[in-house]
């Protein structure tokens, strides 16, 4: 039987581990919470932060998983990615995690593609930089941290 390694075992994640069970899989299940609704559902579990690259490869190594996924966050890709990456499976390339890690990149990236219909976007590092941009921007906008996850911290101004 084929090895999934799922990273996060929260809510969202629990449909997909639900799915690869459903089709045959054997899932093993990562996630810092000890009480990860995911860990009642998969095959086997561990706790550990799914930030952490080097432990979630040492446990994907030692259980000789086949293929590594995440859902539903953006915390676990760059794990999701080195892992593959390490082990020869098939995923993200790192790069290409990397820049979706930051929404600033990746709507950036978009802009200069003109793969959407968002004018502009300004990234702010710090208060200090607010008057610069002021003057560039026409209300209301959506601001959004650009390491967050979901809509966490995304704001109508």
């Amino acid at each position: 039987m084929k090895k999934l390694l799922m990273l996060g075992g929260g809510f969202l994640q629990n449909f997909v581990i639900l799915k690869a069970k459903e089709l045959g899989y054997c899932v093993h299940c990562l996630d810092a919470n000890p009480n990860a609704v995911g860990f009642k559902t998969a095959d086997a579990h561990a706790v550990i932060n799914i930030i952490d690259s080097e432990a979630c490869l040492a446990y994907a190594r030692e259980q000789k998983v086949d293929g590594v996924l995440t859902a539903a966050t953006d915390f676990s890709v760059l794990t999701m990615s080195y892992i593959a990456q390490k082990m020869n499976l098939p995923g993200i390339n790192y790069d290409s995690a990397k820049l979706i890690k930051n929404k600033a990149d990746v709507r950036r990236c978009l802009f200069e593609a003109k793969a959407d219909d968002t004018g502009y976007s300004y990234e702010i590092d710090s208060v200090e930089e607010i008057p610069e941009v002021l003057p560039k921007i026409k209300f209301p906008v959506m601001m959004k941290p650009v390491d967050g996850s979901g809509s966490r911290g995304a704001s109508k101004v």
